[in-house]
């Protein structure tokens, strides 16, 4: 028990002055008393210096529990190994804020200083769920059925397929009317491994916009996470555009596809139009229904700083919707069958 106690003696003041110095240099960038917007200020640049607060604040709150925790385990050792690894996981943390934050001013160069406010009532929203049919590269005719096919970098089939289906099934979100998508993945021996419901509407433009979605994962058929969650209107999350009515007249345009600042904060920018699917390791037999011109968007969020460099690909075809998206590891999911069927209410 000495040995333990001496241990203490030694740890404490060292683990203190370094939880002092980190709490002084990070509130420094951000500043620990009340944040005070200023409306002649930009306003998204503002919003990544709150996100980046939020960001500091909740890892040193982590830290505090973490150094508690430590503190409460017996041996010399195991405790001052237990406060390093706390010590490595705030500086990672802190690291991960400030890319966050830099990740932010960027999409604010692109996407503009405004304030995000997508004032709703304006937008001309369709009313009547069977007029809620999408546009040309983003189709939401109820009965859609479409499959994928997991693909790894190297071409292979992964044996997972991801099936879309488009519902009769609909919910007033923020009084906007919107259709339900099934997304489910499934192993080909037709294990559950993914079920997410979104809902999109569909405004007088002709834009189909993403209003929530739930996500759940599953592991031998049982459930094993399910954090994928936001609605628009929930704790001021704001719904956003997944695909324009004209995207000819948008190309090198990005877009807020949600805002749920922290959680979910996608970005949809319009690459252009090509005449020609990028070619993979093994040419996929697309199903007749898919051609060109085919549109190209990339999306990236800024809670995944390195997709601003390596977003994600994504090749829609009229009349069909997307046909492919490659990650940035070169995974594909391909387009395999489009089926039409009796439109599901679930």
């Amino acid at each position: 028990m000495k040995r333990v106690q001496r241990s203490f003696r030694q740890v404490v003041p060292v683990v203190f002055l370094v939880a002092a110095f980190h709490l002084s240099g990070s509130s420094a960038s951000a500043g620990d008393e009340e944040f005070k917007w200023d409306d002649s200020a930009p306003a998204c640049g503002q919003t990544s210096q709150v996100a980046l607060k939020g960001c500091q604040d909740s890892a040193k709150a982590g830290y505090w529990l973490a150094i508690g925790t430590c503190y409460n385990l017996s041996g010399a050792a195991e405790q001052e190994a237990c406060l390093t690894n706390t010590k490595g996981n705030l500086d990672s943390q802190l690291n991960g804020c400030k890319e966050q934050f830099n990740a932010r001013n960027e999409v604010c160069r692109e996407l503009g200083e405004g304030l995000y406010d997508p004032e709703l009532a304006r937008r001309g929203f369709v009313k009547n769920l069977r007029r809620v049919t999408g546009n040309l590269y983003f189709p939401l005719t109820p009965g859609l059925f479409l499959t994928y096919k997991k693909v790894d970098p190297d071409g292979n089939d992964t044996n997972q397929r991801i099936l879309f289906d488009v519902t009769n099934h609909q919910k007033k979100i923020l009084d906007v009317t919107c259709r339900a998508v099934w997304n489910v993945t499934r192993t080909t021996e037709g294990e559950l491994k993914e079920s997410t419901l979104r809902w999109y509407a569909q405004d007088g433009d002709g834009n189909v916009w993403i209003f929530g979605e739930i996500s759940e994962q599953f592991e031998q058929g049982l459930l094993a996470g399910g954090e994928g969650f936001w609605s628009a209107g929930l704790n001021r999350a704001m719904p956003g555009i997944s695909m324009v009515s004209d995207p000819k007249n948008h190309q090198g345009k990005a877009f807020r596809q949600q805002f749920y600042l922290g959680k979910v904060e996608n970005v949809f920018r319009i690459v252009g139009l090509v005449d020609k699917l990028p070619v993979l390791k093994k040419k996929p037999q697309w199903p007749e229904a898919v051609h060109g011109p085919y549109l190209h968007a990339q999306e990236f969020s800024p809670l995944d700083p390195g997709s601003l460099a390596r977003p994600v690909n994504k090749y829609f075809a009229p009349g069909v919707g997307l046909v492919l998206t490659i990650t940035p590891d070169r995974r594909q999911e391909v387009l395999v069958g489009i089926e039409k069927r009796l439109a599901g209410i679930y």
